[in-house]
């Protein structure tokens, strides 16, 4: 008993081959699809699918190929394993030219050797390239010379370009410049999202006549999801191997454990060490590339040695003197004060010759003895202006 039919399934839902009776209807997938289907009726000329490995290119072409052969010859080229000197080419011929008894019939031959036939008149057969990224270079040259073969056709070629997403920088190097001229349009694939991860295991397996809810719960459906970053051949070989896992158990529902086992074997043993990996302790950062070249060497400037600090001796003064110092000056301060204040007449010289004389204070301050003042016979002030327009004032005092 194989493990689809433990789990009462009439086929494997989750079968490694591309098979367009399990084609997952994204938004993505299913836009990407009719554009496709688009060219090859209208004949737009070339067309580029790119997405990463996995996400269903090939099933894309195989889809498009076979609505295709019922009317019109299809050309298969597989990018890699090609020789050197020639490219590989299957012919699919529709039943119109095919032997009795068969619906389709497959041929084997080169490129360059359909590019100069034609036997499949009056339309050019349809050209389709799956993994073109890994097409060598005399390949493309027969890719190219094959655009040429359409003055042989009342209708132009087709031709449609299937690979990773370096297949893009492929078609702008200066070589395929003819052929980039010649492309209608480009589809890019994306990675399922958590909800479309979980209508794409319940689509898988109600074709294959089960009902996922009973297979897996919706635990082991998230733990999947996470797992397979919305890569379909990722989710199905996590949801196969899973399945595995439970069957070998003899259970009729797919557990969590049996995720964590399948992903070890998945892995060839090397989950637990890769879960055993302590974090860096510090961020790895990448060697930088040596410089060329020689630069001028900057001199280096001169370190001053620092000069030790001495002590330098103060002399010792007391400080009652020093209080008693200043105490005295402000006593002889506040004394001329006074006998400034007390009678000040200001004798000044103006400008038409005459004299003046302006008493500005007179009195006694309070505090101040009255004969403080007699020994002041005048005090006398000279006014200069100057060049900024301010007057200074020097006062003169004269005693008796």
């Amino acid at each position: 008993m194989d493990a689809y039919e433990h789990f009462q399934l009439n086929k494997p839902p989750f079968d490694p081959l591309p098979d367009a009776e399990f084609f997952f209807d994204a938004p993505v997938h299913a836009e990407t699809l009719a554009t496709l289907q688009y060219v090859v009726y209208a004949r737009k000329g070339c067309c580029v699918a790119i997405g990463e490995s996995g996400y269903g290119k090939t099933l894309l072409a195989r889809i498009v190929a076979d609505n295709a052969t019922a009317t019109t010859p299809v050309l298969w080229v597989h990018g890699g394993g090609q020789p050197d000197n020639q490219t590989n080419v299957s012919v699919f011929l529709p039943h119109r030219f095919a032997r009795a008894g068969q619906n389709v019939q497959v041929e084997k031959t080169t490129l360059a050797a359909e590019a100069h036939t034609t036997r499949f008149r009056p339309e050019p057969p349809l050209l389709i390239v799956d993994s073109a990224d890994d097409l060598p270079a005399h390949g493309w040259r027969d890719v190219i010379a094959w655009f040429s073969n359409e003055i042989r056709y009342s209708k132009p070629a087709n031709v449609l370009l299937f690979g990773l997403p370096r297949l893009l920088d492929m078609l702008m190097t200066p070589e395929l410049v003819r052929l980039q001229r010649r492309v209608f349009r480009v589809c890019r694939l994306e990675a399922l999202t958590p909800r479309l991860t979980k209508e794409y295991i319940r689509t898988r397996v109600a074709i294959a006549g089960g009902d996922s809810r009973r297979i897996f719960s919706d635990d082991v459906v998230d733990q999947i999801s996470r797992l397979g970053h919305g890569n379909p051949a990722l989710i199905n070989q996590l949801c196969d191997n899973t399945m595995l896992e439970a069957f070998g158990e003899e259970r009729d529902r797919v557990q969590a454990v049996d995720v964590g086992n399948a992903l070890h074997v998945m892995l060839m043993g090397r989950l637990k060490e890769r879960v055993a990996l302590p974090p860096p302790a510090q961020p790895i950062r990448p060697a930088l590339p040596p410089i060329s070249g020689s630069f001028p060497r900057r001199p280096v400037p001169s370190v001053r040695k620092a000069q030790p600090v001495v002590d330098t001796p103060v002399s010792a003064t007391p400080v009652v003197e020093v209080e008693e110092s200043v105490e005295r000056r402000l006593r002889q301060f506040a004394n001329r004060l006074s006998q400034a204040m007390c009678l000040v007449r200001v004798s000044h010289d103006g400008h038409d010759g005459v004299d003046y004389d302006t008493p500005i204070v007179s009195g006694v301050p309070r505090g101040i003895q009255d004969d403080s003042c007699s020994s002041i016979r005048s005090v006398r002030v000279e006014t200069q202006t100057r060049t900024d327009g301010n007057v200074e004032a020097q006062p003169t005092v004269e005693t008796g």
